[in-house]
């Protein structure tokens, strides 16, 4: 295994790329179907985790944590399969980064991590396995934004090479959140849309596809999101005030978040 070069630069930009555009659809139909509460997605195995996140309460015993990973094809490998090469795990409710850390992968000449600044040396599973014990992530509850256990399943992997994979909560600790979503619009909402529409013009978005953006975008994009649920006077009135927000939002300038 090739150790990828370490990128010592300024900490101002990790991964640039110019502003994601909402897609408009994505956005007409967020906003048409946050007139009712929503409804849990009768097909989901993660109803139960999703009832239990919604009722958590203030008391908070049990911790949420938002996960993202980056995958990136092996170096040499003529398949579809990926590796995992950086994860970020952020505390739902405090906001706290826990883990953010690139890992040892296989690497050749022009490897996507070369355009990310590394902070730090990539990390083998031994030192990621112990990262988790320490952070007791094991006791959380993982939140993604899948419609499976494909982040579940590139993580648990990397961990068993180090004999480490308990240190990874069991699927039945994650709640796949794009299920729940989607099943309440009319189109797929892919977070490189659907977060745009609802934060237009955060800083956040430039940096879309570096895990630790992406796992802050999950994080703020269901806390808006999570009243939506909420058959109550809150939850109405939030759904009112996105719904308003999106519906006047009509141009390409309100998206990005300036006017040319």
């Amino acid at each position: 295994m090739v150790r990828c070069k370490v990128l010592y630069r300024p900490h101002q930009v990790r991964h640039f790329r110019p502003y994601l555009v909402p897609n408009i659809t994505t956005m007409r139909s967020l906003a048409d179907n946050l007139t009712d509460a929503w409804r849990l997605c009768d097909q989901s195995v993660c109803n139960s985790l999703m009832q239990n996140f919604l009722i958590r309460g203030a008391s908070q015993e049990q911790r949420w944590v938002c996960l993202d990973i980056a995958t990136i094809k092996p170096a040499g490998v003529a398949t579809t399969s990926k590796e995992i090469w950086q994860i970020d795990l952020v505390d739902y409710d405090a906001g706290e980064v826990l883990i953010d850390e690139y890992l040892k992968h296989s690497c050749l000449s022009g490897c996507h991590c070369e355009r990310m600044l590394h902070q730090s040396p990539d990390i083998d599973p031994e030192a990621l396995g112990k990262l988790f014990q320490a952070k007791g992530i094991s006791q959380c509850n993982i939140l993604v934004w899948c419609k499976n256990f494909f982040d579940m399943r590139h993580i648990r992997a990397f961990l068993a090479k180090a004999g480490l994979e308990a240190a990874l909560p069991a699927d039945k600790q994650c709640l796949l959140i794009l299920n729940q979503v989607e099943v309440n619009t009319t189109s797929f909402p892919k977070l490189r849309t659907i977060y745009p529409a609802v934060f237009p013009g955060d800083q956040l978005i430039q940096h879309h596809h570096d895990a630790v953006a992406d796992v802050k975008m999950l994080r703020r994009l269901v806390a808006k999101l999570e009243l939506a649920w909420d058959c109550g006077l809150k939850g109405t009135e939030m759904r009112k005030a996105l719904q308003h927000q999106l519906q006047q939002q009509n141009t390409l300038d309100n998206f990005v978040g300036f006017k040319g």
